[in-house]
């Protein structure tokens, strides 16, 4: 259990943080939707190819739901430990108030149970970088269409090789700026979870007694370990306690930033390699957007890019 002195930092209006991060969810939909419709736009449009697309959309797309629905977990799994702390304070008080060494097996199980979903949270997010991995390399691969598989590291080490195809792209500079902004530290973090040490969050309470009962405030806070590895989360450790929850939706909500910088980017290394209209065919049906102002014909994707761009930067954590 940890005694606090510092300011704490949490996340004060819990529902409108989460009706927040489901706008932006929808709104990486949107996004997705409008990478896939450019790629048949741009690139190609054939069934096989046209499926793949869509489909490692939904993957990214299900491990941030994944992300999304630990978190939502983790704060309803807050009120489930305060609930269980109130009913033994009520009927045996000794069981919270006496100390016990090397630790109380209330306030430890609690602290693991936390620190589980909060583990199963990061992991969700790591596996959408690694998708997007893929997604990247379908995209913008050398063999156009390519179903090859690339790892992580080899498509961080190729946009590090100017002499490389994925290193002479402009995308090469997004993915260079999202790994030194998060993946390198969200998959240091995960390796340090699975091959090292876990990391038990830290609990605190504090109890005011009343005529009419008692009242019982539980926080949990973020280990140094998590708050040490993000450059930003670090400099607001300095002088607050950081809450498990106030991380954990700034990691969500870091996350779809930089998610939304890989889209972009995808968007215009497909307008850049555009090969419309030669690649469609006789029999095969595209859409159209048309400008009301100029009468241009223009992708189907070009209102939910304006969309996308307009509101997906919007967030309060």
């Amino acid at each position: 259990m940890e005694k606090m002195s510092s300011p704490i930092k949490d996340i004060n209006e819990v529902v409108n943080e989460f009706e927040n991060l489901k706008k932006r969810l929808d709104l990486l939909d949107e996004g997705f939707r409008a990478a896939g419709s450019d790629y048949l736009h741009h690139i190609e449009i054939s069934k096989v190819n046209k499926h793949e697309i869509f489909e490692l959309k939904d993957n990214v797309m299900y491990r941030y739901f994944s992300a999304q629905f630990h978190l939502q977990t983790l704060i309803q799994h807050h009120q489930v430990i305060l609930n269980r702390f109130a009913k033994i304070l009520e009927t045996d008080p000794s069981k919270i108030l006496n100390e016990v060494y090397p630790v109380n097996p209330n306030f430890d199980f609690a602290e693991k149970e936390i620190s589980s979903v909060l583990d199963s949270t990061y992991f969700h997010l790591g596996a959408i970088f690694d998708y997007l991995r893929i997604v990247i390399n379908f995209i913008c691969g050398p063999l156009a269409s390519s179903s090859q598989k690339i790892k992580c590291t080899q498509l961080t080490r190729s946009c590090h090789d100017k002499h490389n195809h994925f290193g002479q792209l402009e995308i090469a500079k997004i993915v260079e700026q999202v790994d030194r902004e998060l993946v390198d530290k969200l998959f240091e973090y995960r390796s340090y979870l699975i091959h090292k040490s876990g990391d038990q969050q830290r609990m605190s309470f504090k109890i005011n007694f009343k005529k009419n009962g008692a009242n019982l405030k539980l926080d949990f806070f973020a280990t140094p370990k998590i708050t040490k590895q993000f450059p930003e989360l670090k400099e607001e450790a300095k002088n607050n306690a950081l809450t498990v929850n106030y991380v954990a939706f700034w990691t969500l909500h870091k996350s779809i930033d930089m998610i939304a910088k890989l889209l972009l980017a995808l968007k215009y290394e497909m307008e850049k390699r555009s090969t419309f209209p030669d690649h469609i065919g006789d029999d095969d049906l595209i859409f159209l957007h048309v400008d009301r102002k100029t009468n241009i014909e223009l992708p189907a994707s070009t209102p939910m890019w304006e969309r996308f761009n307009k509101e997906i930067w919007s967030k309060s954590c």
